[in-house]
């Protein structure tokens, strides 16, 4: 069971998603756990059980969306095979105003082809002054 969340909350400049695919077959390989997704107008929808998705299916979802695991448990016939699944679009800390200031200067244009440059020649520079 994994309780109530957002993998990131906050305004984003860019869509953040979520990339979650089955890898276990639900009613066969585990009894409950499904993924609970939120809409923004709070409709729950659980994966499995009311949209269908089963082993080898893949959903993208936005990050910022509360969603949660349901108590997932062992099938009746005992077969404890469990509930796996491949989730890809790590969390991710909010930027403050500050350090996300620092990055555009320095990874975003017009700065960044410098900055690229200077590393490039420092660690020439560097490498050349190196004793052999």
């Amino acid at each position: 069971m994994l309780s109530q969340h957002r993998d990131y909350d906050g305004p984003a400049p860019l869509p953040l998603i979520q990339f979650w695919v089955a890898l276990s077959e639900p009613g066969k390989d585990y009894e409950g756990g499904n993924l609970v997704v939120y809409s923004k107008d709070g409709t729950r929808r659980r994966v499995e059980a009311d949209l269908g998705l089963r082993r080898g299916d893949a959903l993208i979802f936005d990050k910022t969306l509360l969603h949660e695991v349901e108590l997932t448990q062992i099938p009746a016939d005992g077969a404890a095979r469990g509930r796996w699944t491949v989730l890809i679009g790590a969390r991710a800390p909010r930027d403050s105003v500050f350090s996300a200031t620092k990055k555009k200067a320095l990874y975003g244009p017009p700065l960044y082809p410098l900055v690229a440059l200077g590393t490039t020649m420092f660690k020439r520079m560097r490498s050349n002054a190196a004793p052999s």
